[in-house]
């Protein structure tokens, strides 16, 4: 699409000199006393400029999608010579083949080129950090960053050691006040280790990553981190004391046997987060409620699931959504979902017991495919509005969106500012 722009040109106009000749007598004539004449004209041009092409979220994206693993290797901030060695993984655009990325190390991804150089003809691209839920995998939403990289836009996500699906097998639970402490010094590290990597000539992902357009992204414990990094105020200790007198307070029995020590309060949000998109995030006592929640001032989408059992719609997502002061603020609620739908467990391991029967994978919620097709449709919209500042992308957030795209979802947004 062309769009013409008019652009005011000012125009010195120098070495006016006026001659005038006759017989052998040089008569010159100046209008400033040293020969010159100086005039000054405006001058309107029209040029035309080349804006960027829409991207529709329907549409399958206009690149291939690559994967590539890294590791993140940091110094815990509180606990001196404790180091985390993360393992990650790193989606972008592409139009190279190569060989099928796999994730975890087994399930082939047909069509997601494996290490292959990166498409740069519109990098830097916006670049968004996902957390993985509970238990979780680093690729755990493989379909959602998959998406968003044909769609020229990077994700990457970290194992958050000691909270993965492995670690879960051996006193997980237990671990959850430690997770809590360094799931945003994860996300944080992965951010800056992103960036220097994008910085550095040599590296396969050079010149990939904008810093200027960043956002969180996370599932259930990983939409708390989300949280977290995008500037909440964390009163986890004010919560461990309210479990003591009132143990059936939500969440308070991942406390039993565990040490809470560790885990600080405090704001320990990026500087380089500008917007966030959290799937049914869980935590909300976690920040005093509204008290703590109200210090994130960066534009949120929050999606939450009608029939999520672990981080219910009414006392969990639809609170933390309720706390959020930034007036772009949105609320998507995906109809027939449970609480894995917002990750590819399903695809993976199947409704294998009665709580993934219940959380989204047995009969009667919608498929993945249908679910993932609601959270790549608000998420890439939500991205190009509050990232790129592209105002063509605010028709996806009003009333009647959700209809309009045929999407078993509703969708709630702040009446404007008078």
């Amino acid at each position: 699409m062309l769009k013409s722009l008019k652009v005011a040109l000012l125009i010195i106009m120098f070495a006016a000199l006026f001659v005038a000749c006759g017989g052998d007598d040089d008569d010159t004539g100046t209008v400033d006393g040293d020969g010159d004449s100086e005039v000054e004209v405006e001058v309107e041009v029209e040029v035309e400029v080349e804006e960027k092409p829409f991207d529709d979220p329907q549409s399958e994206g206009k690149y291939m999608a690559a994967a590539t693993r890294f590791t993140v290797t940091y110094e815990d901030p509180d606990v001196p010579g404790r180091m985390r060695e993360l393992p990650c993984v790193v989606w972008y655009p592409t139009t190279t083949e190569g060989e099928d990325f796999m994730v975890d190390g087994w399930w082939r991804r047909e069509d997601v080129h494996d290490s292959v150089p990166p498409a740069l003809d519109e990098a830097p691209y916006p670049f968004v950090a996902f957390s993985h839920g509970n238990s979780g995998l680093a690729e755990q939403s493989w379909t959602m960053t998959e998406y968003l990289a044909r769609h020229g836009i990077v994700t990457a996500s970290c194992n958050h050691v000691d909270n993965t699906a492995g670690d879960f097998q051996h006193d997980g639970e237990k671990k959850i006040p430690q997770s809590v402490h360094d799931r945003p010094h994860d996300v944080a590290h992965m951010i800056e280790e992103m960036i220097m990597m994008s910085e550095s000539e040599d590296h396969l992902i050079a010149g990939i990553v904008d810093k200027e357009r960043v956002a969180a992204s996370g599932h259930s414990l990983g939409g708390f981190t989300t949280l977290v990094v995008s500037g909440a105020h964390l009163y986890f200790q004010d919560w461990v004391a309210m479990c003591e007198t009132a143990p059936e307070t939500s969440w308070c029995d991942v406390l039993e046997e565990a040490d809470t020590s560790m885990v600080k309060d405090g704001n320990f949000g990026s500087p380089f987060v500008k917007a966030a998109i959290a799937f049914a995030p869980m935590g909300y006592q976690f920040f005093s409620g509204a008290k703590g929640l109200a210090d994130i001032e960066i534009p949120m989408l929050i999606m939450a699931a009608d029939r999520d059992t672990t981080c219910p719609l009414e006392t969990e997502t639809r609170p933390i959504y309720d706390a959020l002061v930034n007036q772009e603020k949105v609320f998507v609620v995906s109809n027939d979902t449970g609480h894995m739908s917002f990750s590819n467990i399903c695809d993976l391991i199947g409704p294998i017991n009665d709580y993934l029967k219940e959380a989204g994978c047995g009969e009667g919620f919608q498929t993945p495919e249908e679910v993932f097709g609601i959270m790549n449709h608000y998420t890439l919209a939500y991205l190009h509005l509050i990232l790129d500042k592209d105002e063509r992308y605010r028709q996806y957030f009003v009333s009647e969106d959700p209809a309009k795209w045929e999407l078993n979802a509703t969708l709630e947004k702040p009446a404007p500012a008078e």
